[in-house]
């Protein structure tokens, strides 16, 4: 049987309707910190190309 994990959180929100960015580097789980900082020290020369990292459990996608 298949279970679903719950994981993560919502979104906070405005009057609007619209997502408000509440991210904080004290929020991140220190078991990802690693993972972060090689991401980091790898594709910071590219700042002014890169448009955001995605980093999901270990795993990490440029765009």
């Amino acid at each position: 049987m298949t279970t679903i994990k719950t994981i993560g959180r919502y979104c906070v929100t405005d009057e609007n309707g619209y997502i408000k960015n509440d991210s904080d580097i004290q929020k991140i789980d220190t078991k990802y910190l690693e993972v972060i900082d090689k991401v980091k020290e790898k594709y910071l020369h590219f700042w002014e190309i890169i448009f955001t990292a995605f980093i999901f459990e270990g795993q990490y996608h440029v765009v």
